[in-house]
């Protein structure tokens, strides 16, 4: 025997979404942005120990949208366009937190029988905090939690800017280095959250699996993600056609209004890094399967660039510091310094290594050591490094080359190279 949700029970099963995800939130989970189809749910990764600022510009068009029941359904005539212009900046809170915000500005241009124009203006607006958690040494854990808040009135139309919905989503992602070498790099990871969404949209479950593989000569990028929604089905418009919302796709797009929306997306992108971490990248989405929601095609192009922050401010240039050839390197005047040094701290994706030795100790800019690992023979070292920042107890090193194809961790040890003799050039006599 069926029976119809009364409103009351209605409020019992919002209420109850809402502790359940703002407890999630509470504990640092992960994050949702407010408009879900607009933009994935995904991990925001800093590359770094310093700001980020990121630009990207986001092509969607749809012409028809997936029904209740996860038909093809196409309107007679739609033609839906949006750009998305983000502008994202992340800053590292410490060696675990960081906060980022996101300032989205949307373009609409929509033709339908009873819907016909352009718009421009502010959409939904985003800040969040995430937590790195500790976990093994080949895996992460992140936590995430993101309220999204809308900056303009929702219209009943294809032309408003989003559903005018306060969200809030926590949730969490796990990745794992799958394929550690100096040449190859293969990240996968997997993560989920729940939505919570004002206005008595439904709330959701946002995931995504995905996999990440750098190249480490060529500093090629490509990543493959799949990425969906699935609805908790809690929207009370769906309990009664009297509170069926206007929107239902039958003329127009379900990008904005639906009811119960679910749904699953495929993304590729392909990008390049430069060494000092700015990032270039191109990228195409594609709908795979829905209800109550949009069938939509996209493609994207993302600008990533680090910001100097107040640690790398105070240190000069690596360009300025380094040593142009090794024949010029003089020897320390600081005969104390040891032969065999630890690392305190490693960074594989970004070719980086820490020790907590600086100026105070003998280290000088320039000086290169070999990485030693403690499965090798001392006489087989795996990598070279160079010293490029320094500070009075703390220098930081970049792997020059590896002799082998083996992980650098923090159980490797440095053996300094002895500095080859300066070359005194014989002056010519006129």
């Amino acid at each position: 025997m069926n029976h119809t949700p009364t409103p009351h029970r209605s409020i019992k099963v919002i209420l109850l979404r809402l502790v359940i995800s703002l407890s999630l939130g509470f504990f640092g989970l992960s994050t949702a942005s407010g408009n879900l189809t607009l933009h994935p749910w995904a991990p925001y990764a800093i590359s770094g120990k310093t700001p980020e600022l990121r630009a990207q510009f986001h092509y969607l068009s749809s012409q028809a949208n997936w029904n209740l029941f996860g038909s093809p359904i196409q309107p007679n005539g739609l033609n839906y366009q949006r750009l998305v212009t983000d502008l994202s900046v992340a800053h590292p809170l410490g060696e675990t937190w960081s906060a980022f915000g996101r300032m989205s500005l949307s373009g609409i241009r929509s033709q339908s029988p009873t819907q016909a124009g352009g718009r421009i203006g502010f959409a939904d607006q985003t800040i969040g905090i995430q937590h790195q958690l500790k976990a093994f040494e080949k895996v992460q854990a992140r936590a995430q939690f993101q309220v999204d808040f809308p900056t303009y009135q929702p219209e009943p139309h294809d032309l408003t800017l989003g559903d005018g919905s306060l969200d809030f989503t926590g949730g969490g992602f796990l990745s794992y280095l799958a394929w550690p070498s100096r040449k190859l790099e293969l990240d996968l990871w997997i993560g989920a959250g729940v939505t919570y969404r004002t206005g008595y949209y439904s709330a959701a479950i946002p995931w995504q699996v995905g996999a990440h593989l750098k190249s480490h000569p060529s500093r090629i990028e490509l990543e493959v993600a799949l990425s969906g929604v699935s609805s908790l089905k809690s929207d009370p418009h769906s309990y009664s056609p009297a509170f069926f919302r206007e929107n239902l796709g039958r003329d127009s797009s379900l990008i904005s209004g639906a009811m119960n929306p679910s749904w699953i997306q495929g993304k590729v992108q392909l990008g390049y890094r430069w060494r000092n971490q700015t990032f270039l990248a191109v990228s195409a989405t594609k709908a795979i399967w829905g209800q109550m929601s949009p069938q939509l095609t996209g493609m994207g192009v993302q600008f990533q660039l680090p910001l100097q922050g107040k640690e790398s401010s105070s240190t000069p240039p690596i360009a300025e510091q380094a040593v142009s050839s090794s024949e010029q390197r003089i020897s320390s005047p600081f005969p104390d310094t040891p032969t065999e040094i630890h690392i305190t701290k490693t960074n594989e994706r970004l070719g980086l290594i820490k020790i907590s030795l600086g100026s105070e100790e003998g280290i000088q800019i320039g000086d290169e050591f070999n990485v030693i690992s403690k499965v090798e023979a001392a006489k087989n070292p795996i990598a070279r490094a160079r010293v490029t920042h320094l500070r009075n107890h703390e220098s930081a090193l970049e792997v020059l080359e590896y002799y082998k194809d083996h992980w650098i961790s923090e159980d490797c040890s440095l053996e300094k190279l002895k500095p080859l003799p300066v070359k005194i050039m014989p002056q010519s006599t006129p």
